[in-house]
């Protein structure tokens, strides 16, 4: 759906009518150096909102990949994309890539490029599909799964010299990862006869293949009822006219079918939604449906009849000049884009809810954007009526920011259970709304409300190549339900391929959302313990339950096959027991491993095997979590809430944190060390209990390391019965995502705290003696030295007000986020302008600017002072000082809990041998834990007093027992200037201030040679 050939390459004969229509096939990829990659600085953090998003992969080959005689670089855009049915682990994209052999007058041309996953997106591979002979071009790529498996991808081919075009569908039987000969559906010859914008979709109820496309601004339909062996679409007239007969200037299809079933028997309605032009407006979104399998429609129906176009620019990607809906950009061309323009359109994306047992049951959804509020916006409409009305009621904007900057390109994707997906560009992130990211939202209820945008990108994108001009005319999102998956099974997922280019050129990248459900991952190993066969392994929970499971493992590693889930009216209980055992009955001392996700808060009553009848119990706990997001403080709970009143011990806790969390089958002894290891995290011990838990107790430890809301827990411990000699001991794994947990009230865990002295103005009397007379300036800049982002909360304390001597007034400097590994600055000009109006409240203010973080600072204060001429007037510079300031802990977030206490000791010893240039220092020292608690794994930095730049670094990874001490000797050169003074620091626990202590002030001493 891209530029015409006629206006890029000054094909003759091309109407006025049709010049202002252009056709949109993909443009030829412009000789032009890339653009610089991403700069590490604007890889922006991830930030997900309500969902879980993995990291962003490359789907298409490496860069480069191109002809070694390649005239250009490569590149991919405009993506499709669509999960097998029958393998949710099995997506498979497509773009138009530049990376084949065709190049036609120095422009390399594109092909169909597909990409095939087969673990959810994790991996990817794939090729181009061939441009078929007296054509040089494919694009516009479109494909879709069938209910059996079997994958059909559309591509246009094009002919540039003589504009002739036709359409191809290939097939895939094997998950695309290779594709048969095409079918050829129709061809066109010339630009008055022009095929372009073909859409796919597959019939749910007939696995019939429907391709719609445009052909000189009409939309028009052909199907395959034999697998696309065959389309019935020999010639134009011959195929089915979607759009009214008297109308043109119609773009940008999309199909969507969905399954009745009446007491007649079951049909399949069609149903297709456009944009159309309309004058120099932005024209209208139609729709219209067949009922008889594609042979027919009614007349159109306009679903929104006032769409407001982005701004017209002329845009060309290197031929002829024309005038497109578009956005500026950062990169274009002095001749032929000198707007540094990209086009951007409105085309719908449609959807419908299938689900026979969802309230929504037939509910269409359609979304698109447009310009209505002077910048690009996601809208989303709702049809209850199989879309012979789409009320304004049900409008409503998906983007939930209130920036002013632009959203577009909008998809829908409808999953299994009618969770409504959307994805789109979006450049809230930029200031200067230039650059943008991919954002999702979803709605599971019918799009009455829609989900907080997640960012999906970890790094921004722009323009590049085509001379600015050309990004793609869509991207394409697919979503699916825990089913019929070995990867990310346990819960509901959403993926995408989008245009990217922080790598300099567009590529093809993929990312995958987990939508969690609140659910708590457990996963349970139990021996059998009794003295006969076991058939089942039953767990009870009080109420009705039975929708509240997520997920359940019983897969190859486990002898159970399948699962039941009931609820007895009569106790009013719900029993999940795993069952089918293969070969045959479980036997004494044989091991189970079983796994469920439980989306309730609900307690565990009861645990047992099932042989004939109940043959023995096993001690299981409820496990639950609560989050504090403020402090990002998670809390674990074990309660014994079991109705035979057994006490239960439990074993040595451990826990782990984790940026993505682990499959549910790999949460057992055997997979989880190494799944940890694989994010370079392993699990570290909780304190223990102190007894055995009662019934109506519980065991509760809050996790002690901060926990990002998108951040994962595992808890491990073992269970057993008090006095079971160890009889019936489970061993039990829980997860959770932190964001899904109970989420509680809790004090800001901000244990950093900085003070920096500040000085701003000028004293010009002579007489005054709380300063010399003298101009004077303060910067005071933070630095993160931890892994994680900062949030500042930043506070200005004037110490002496004008005249008066009494405590000052404090002002709040506002709060900030800090990325890992970066810096800014507080300075005189800022506190002047932002407090206080662009005048200080005095010639001179003294006071104190404190700084409170959840992360480790490095925070400097940076003096100068400049003497005055005899009018008052500041001339020149004369001293500069610089400032640490001092790190205190603050004590509030873990009130009287014991804490460690790290110290180096004093007995540290240095031997030095220096030459006129250069120490080798040798180093014997001591670190003591003098605390009331355990410190667990940190380092200890050895730095020059001076500049403070670190020369080496001590791991203590098993860290220290209270009252505990670990000598350790190193030797390091030391280089300095000759006027240097010659003094080396130590410091516990830095620089990533590992151990939470009640005193922080007290880790550094240092030593003169």
């Amino acid at each position: 759906m891209l530029l015409a050939a006629a206006l890029l390459w000054g094909m003759a004969g091309m109407s006025v009518a049709a010049a202002n229509e252009p056709l949109y096939f993909p443009p030829p990829l412009v000789v032009e150096p890339l653009v610089p990659p991403i700069a590490p600085e604007d890889e922006l953090e991830r930030d997900p909102g309500g969902v879980l998003v993995l990291p962003n992969v490359r789907a298409n080959e490496s860069p480069g990949a191109c002809a070694e005689d390649s005239p250009t670089a490569c590149a991919q855009n405009e993506t499709t994309l669509d999960v097998n049915p029958t393998d949710h682990d099995n997506w498979v994209g497509g773009a138009n890539d530049y990376s084949g052999p065709i190049v036609v007058n120095g422009r390399r041309q594109s092909s169909c490029g597909f990409y095939a996953s087969n673990d959810a997106g994790q991996t990817w591979s794939g090729g181009l599909l061939p441009t078929q002979p007296g054509y040089v071009l494919g694009g516009d790529p479109s494909l879709a799964f069938d209910a059996n498996g079997d994958l059909y991808y559309a591509c246009l081919n094009v002919d540039l010299e003589t504009s002739d075009s036709a359409l191809y569908v290939f097939k895939s039987t094997d998950g695309g990862a290779s594709f048969g000969a095409p079918t050829e559906v129709i061809t066109g010859n010339g630009s008055f006869d022009f095929h372009d914008k073909e859409f796919l979709t597959t019939g749910d109820l007939t696995d019939k293949v429907y391709l719609a496309w445009m052909h000189q601004g009409d939309i028009r339909l052909a199907g395959s009822d034999d697998g696309g062996a065959s389309f019935s679409a020999p010639a134009p007239a011959d195929n089915v006219e979607i759009s009214d007969p008297d109308t043109s200037r119609n773009q940008g299809v999309v199909l969507a079918t969905w399954t009745f079933s009446d007491p007649d028997g079951s049909s399949e309605t069609l149903y297709a939604a456009w944009r159309r032009a309309v004058g120099d407006s932005g024209g209208r979104i139609l729709f219209d449906r067949s009922t008889d399998g594609g042979q027919s429609f009614g007349d159109d129906v306009v679903v929104e009849g006032n769409l407001v176009r982005f701004p017209i620019r002329t845009i060309s990607t290197g031929g002829t000049s024309n005038d497109f809906p578009s956005l500026i950009g950062e990169h274009g061309d002095p001749e032929f884009n000198p707007d540094n323009a990209f086009r951007v359109n409105s085309f719908p994306s449609l959807d419908v809810c299938r689900n026979p047992m969802s309230p929504y049951y037939g509910h269409l959804y359609i979304v698109f954007a447009d310009y209505r509020f002077g910048n690009g916006d996601i809208f989303f409409k709702r049809s209850e009526d199989g879309g012979e009305t789409w009320p304004g009621a049900f409008t409503r904007r998906v983007n939930d920011d209130d920036s002013g900057h632009d959203q577009f390109s909008p998809w829908i994707d409808v999953d299994e259970n009618c969770k409504i997906n959307v994805s789109f560009y979006d450049r809230r992130d930029d200031p200067d709304n230039l650059r943008f990211h991919l954002y999702f939202s979803h709605s599971t209820d019918s799009g009455a409300s829609f989900s907080p945008n997640a960012r999906m990108t970890t790094a921004p994108s722009t323009n590049a190549q085509f001379l600015g001009g050309f990004i793609g005319d869509y991207l394409q999102v697919a979503a699916t339900v825990a089913e019929n998956a070995t990867f990310h099974h346990q819960v509901d997922r959403a993926a995408t391929l989008w245009m990217d280019t922080r790598e300099g050129g567009q590529e093809v990248y993929a990312a995958t959302l987990l939508q969690t459900g609140n659910g708590t991952w457990i996963n349970v190993d139990v021996d059998l313990v009794a003295d006969q066969p076991a058939t089942d392994l039953d767990f009870i929970f009080p109420g009705d339950v039975s929708d509240a499971f997520g997920g359940i493992y019983h897969g190859d590693a486990n002898p159970f096959q399948d699962h039941e889930i009931s609820h007895d009216a009569g106790t009013d209980q719900t029993t999940l027991a795993f069952v089918d055992p293969q070969p045959g009955p479980l036997q004494p001392g044989d091991l189970a491993h079983v796994g469920f996700v439980l989306e309730a808060d609900v307690p565990t009553i009861d645990t047992f095997w099932t042989g004939s009848g109940n043959i023995g119990d096993i001690p299981m706990t409820t496990v639950d979590f609560t989050y504090d997001p403020v402090g990002r403080v998670v809390t674990a709970f074990l309660c014994n809430d079991r109705l035979d009143g057994q006490a239960i011990a439990i074993g040595q806790p451990a826990y782990a944190t984790l940026e993505l969390p682990v499959e549910l089958e790999a949460l057992n002894g055997d997979d989880l060390p190494g799944e940890l290891a694989a994010q370079g995290e392993a699990l570290s011990d909780l304190p223990a209990a102190v007894g055995p838990i009662t019934t109506g107790n519980c065991y509760s430890r809050e996790i002690p390391e901060a926990v990002a809301q998108y951040e994962a827990v595992v808890l491990t411990t073992t269970l057993s019965f008090v006095g079971s000699n160890g009889r019936g001991r489970s061993e039990l794994f829980a997860q959770k995502i932190a964001k899904d947990a109970r989420e509680v009230e809790g004090t800001p865990r901000e244990p950093f705290h900085y003070l920096a002295k500040l000085v701003c103005g000028t004293q010009s009397s002579t007489t005054d003696l709380r300063l010399a007379r003298g101009h004077y300036a303060t910067t005071i800049n933070a630095f993160n030295l931890g892994d994680r982002p900062a949030r500042l909360e930043k506070t200005l304390a004037l110490a002496i007000p004008p005249g008066r001597q009494h405590p000052g007034k404090t002002w709040p400097l506002g709060r900030d986020s800090l990325p890992p590994g970066l810096a800014l600055a507080t300075e005189c000009n800022d506190i002047r302008e932002r407090i206080f109006d662009g005048n200080l409240p005095a010639s001179v203010i003294d006071g104190y600017v404190t700084i409170i973080s959840d992360q480790p600072l490095e925070v400097t204060g940076v003096y100068s002072t400049a003497t005055l001429n005899a009018e008052g007037t500041a001339e020149d510079h004369s001293a500069i000082h610089v400032e640490r300031a001092i790190e205190r802990r603050l004590e509030t977030r873990n009130g009287d809990k014991p804490l460690a206490d790290l110290v180096i000791d004093e007995t540290l010893s240095i031997d030095a041998i220096c030459g006129p240039r250069r120490c080798r220092v040798s180093l014997r020292f001591t670190v003591r834990n003098i605390g009331a608690a355990a410190a667990n794994a940190f380092s200890v930095d050895i730095s020059r007093s001076d500049s403070g730049d670190s020369l080496d670094s001590v791991p203590v990874p098993g860290g220290l027992a209270p009252s505990a001490a670990t000598t350790e000797t190193l030797t390091v050169g030391y280089p300095f200037e000759p006027s240097a003074e010659r003094e080396i620091c130590l410091t516990a626990d830095a620089p990533a201030n590992e151990v939470d202590e009640s005193e922080e002030g007290n880790n550094e001493r240092c030593v003169t040679f």
